[in-house]
This record gives structure tokens, sequence and C-alpha cells, in this order.
């Protein structure tokens, strides 16, 4: 009986340890399920967090694209538009003081105040072209006539006289033009014979406030230099207003050189002599031009220099 017993109590035992496994085998299981759903569960965020982040990248990315296009098509339409009126401002702004002739060697070599968008001579003429910016139609052909000097070989006085008009009389003829800079401005060459009269001269408000010197020969430069001189003792201010002095050049052949004048004498700058056959010096003397026209401009506008008033007093 005793064994029986001992044997019915190993039997229970047993069967109980039978069942301990069984449940640990189902815990065990019911584990692995819930782990395995919670990698099927990280791995779908994992996949739906990715597909979140090529969503986005592609927002972005057509986000850049539409900005890159739409620079574009500011660059364009910049492209198209011609402001002609705001360069010729910005080049031919008064200078910030009335200047003396002391001052004009450097105040005339000053660079001009904007560069023309030509990106196609931008490399090779920085002073007056720039790869971006304003652009103006009717600026870039000066520019263009200036790099290509179609007279800058001419031996003839015809010649000679459109490449100095190119150079010399378009900046006046511009700012007049554009931005109405002269109230009445004339520029005339040759269109008299009064012994005192110059060969090219500019007028404002029938002032003559800018005259030149033209000689054929490269040779004779020092005769025109002279005719400068001896004709600038018919200074009067019936005739020059109260100008406290007068802006003058002297040309021959290729060669110019701007000077000043005042009563009974001329000076002549040897810093802004140039050789027209050359491409750069062209540029330079263009600028100076207009730097002349700034000077002028500077002398009528400010207060206390009553540039035309005697002559117009005269006249009326």
């Amino acid at each position: 009986k005793a064994k029986a017993k001992a044997k019915e109590a190993e039997a229970k035992a047993q069967e109980a340890e039978a069942v301990e496994r069984t449940q640990k085998e189902i815990v065990k299981a019911k584990v692995k399920k819930v782990e395995a759903k919670a990698k099927e569960a990280e791995a779908k965020a994992q996949e739906a967090e990715a597909v979140e982040r090529t969503q986005n990248a592609i927002v972005v990315a057509k986000a850049k694209e539409a900005e890159v296009k739409a620079k574009e098509g500011e660059r364009e339409q910049a492209a198209q538009v011609d402001d002609s009126p705001g360069i010729a401002a910005a080049w031919f702004a008064p200078f910030d003081h009335v200047p003396t002739a002391d001052e004009l060697p450097s105040l005339l070599r000053v660079p001009l105040a904007e560069k023309i968008c030509m990106p196609q001579l931008a490399d090779a003429f920085p002073q007056v072209t720039a790869r971006d910016g304003r652009r103006s139609y009717m600026l870039s052909a000066v520019i263009i006539a200036l790099v290509q000097g179609l007279f800058a070989d001419s031996t003839n006085e015809l010649g000679n006289v459109a490449l100095l008009d190119t150079v010399v009389s378009s900046p006046f003829i511009i700012a007049n033009r554009l931005i109405h800079l002269f109230s009445d401005l004339t520029f005339e060459r040759n269109s008299g014979e009064g012994s005192l009269r110059p060969d090219a001269y500019c007028k404002v408000n029938g002032v003559i406030v800018f005259k030149g010197e033209d000689k054929r020969e490269a040779s004779a430069l020092n005769d025109a230099i002279a005719e400068l001189s001896w004709k600038s003792c018919a200074w009067n201010t019936l005739f020059m207003g109260e100008l406290p002095f007068m802006l003058c050049y002297a040309s021959a052949g290729n060669l110019m050189q701007f000077g000043v004048q005042k009563p009974g004498r001329v000076t002549m700058f040897p810093n802004l002599r140039f050789n027209l056959k050359l491409t750069q010096d062209r540029i330079a003397a263009f600028t100076c031009a207009i730097n002349c026209c700034r000077v002028i401009g500077t002398l009528a506008t400010r207060q206390g220099c009553g540039t035309v008033a005697p002559l117009r007093y005269v006249q009326e």
C-alpha cells in the first residue's frame, strides 16, 4: 500500500511537472508571438517613416526645382527689361560738391557708377560691363561701338570726327535723351567760320560749357592745344556765364587729351591723354567724357553756381 501511494505520488508529480513544462512552453510561445508582432509593428513603423522621408524629400526637391525655375524666370524677365534711363541716371549723377579745377584730373577718372549687363564682354572689359545687372540696349550699342572702334584706323578727317563723336559727343547726347540732364543742350562741330570759334563745342542754355580743337594728323596735337590756348582769350561772362572753368579737349588723328580752360589759360591733364586706336583708351576716354557731363551738371545745378544766368539775362 505504501509503495502504491508512493508510485501514485510520483505519477502526480510527473504529471504536474509535465503541466508546468507545457504552460512554460505556452508562455514562451505567446512571448515569441508578442515579440514577432512588436517587430512587425516596428518594421511597419520604419517603413512608414522611410516613406514619409521619401515624400518629404520629393516635396523639398520639387520646391527647390520651383524656386530655381522662378529665379530663372526672373532672370529671363529681367533680361528683357531695358533700363537705359536707370543706368544713365547712375552714370550722370551730379558730384556731391562743386569741384575745383585742381580736382578734375582725378574726378574725370572716376569709374562708372554702374556696369551694363553684357556677359559676352564682361571678362574683357570689366570697367563698363558685367555678367549680371541691369540691361540697356541703347548703351550696349554705344559700348559695342567703342569696342569695335570702326573708325579707329581712319586716316581722313571724317573718320576722325566719327570716332570722336562716339567717344566724346555721345555721352552728352545720352544724358540729354535718357534723363534730360540739361534743359537746353546743343553739341555742334565746325558750324561757323569765326576765328575764335572752337572746332567743337557744347552749349547749355546758350552758354558754352565744353569745347574742343581737332587736327587731322596725330603729329599736330600740340597745334590743337595751342589753338585752345590762344582762343581762350575770348573768355567773356557774356558768352561763358559764371563758369569757374571750362572743360575742353584737344585731338589730333588718333590722339586726344582732356584739359581745363580758365580765363586766358589752358591746362592739359597729362593723365588724361589717350590713343583712340586702343580699345581700353577709347573706353577710358568715354568714361572721362561722362564725368565731364557730371561736372557740368553739377555746376549747372548746385546752388550758388549761376552757370547760365548772365547770358540768359542778356539774351532776354
